[in-house]
């Protein structure tokens, strides 16, 4: 379902009683309809819902939520940075769960020379068992705006020392 796309289109047969040839100018169309998600989608490995966690993060942000979504990230090691989007019908019992899949044997590791996940007025999101590593001097996680009900659950948040002197 995660890319699954519909149209519909709906016209009108016997306008006034009368057989109508004409369809063009009682037609109605909608083009591009998603279903809001909800529940469980892979994301990366071989066969997934989702190539990336971004293109992930994106269809929630096109198509909102109507229950719980999960999304196992297979394991392996995901490089790059993503901003965490707001999703239409996010709530305390729609929650969006990131997490390393169950059947995988090593975490799914998000790296980066700067911040891999950046929120910006994000909420209801739970990361679970993933690593999340900066290799530059920046932020392992970035927060701007008003973001509430992010939370980290078993996860490992790896960034580096950076040594300064002053004169």
């Amino acid at each position: 379902m995660g890319s699954n796309s519909y149209s519909i289109t709906a016209y009108t047969d016997q306008a006034n009683s009368t057989t109508d040839p004409v369809h063009g100018n009682d037609t109605a169309r909608i083009f591009s309809l998603t279903p809001k998600m909800t529940g469980t989608y892979t994301v990366g490995g071989t066969s997934p819902d989702y190539s990336t966690l971004s293109s992930a993060f994106m269809a929630l942000n096109s198509n909102g939520v109507c229950g719980p979504v999960i999304l196992n990230v297979r394991g392996g090691t995901y490089y790059g940075s993503m901003s965490v989007p707001s999703v239409p019908g996010s709530s305390t019992t729609n929650t969006i769960t990131v997490q390393t899949d169950p059947s995988s044997s090593n975490r799914a590791t998000f790296t980066n020379s700067y911040y891999p996940f950046s929120f910006f007025g994000a909420s209801h999101y739970i990361f679970k068992k993933l690593t999340i590593t900066v290799t530059g001097n920046s932020n392992v996680i970035y927060f701007n705006g008003s973001n509430e009900y992010i939370t980290f659950d078993n996860d490992s948040l790896i960034g580096s020392t950076v040594n300064s002197t002053g004169t």
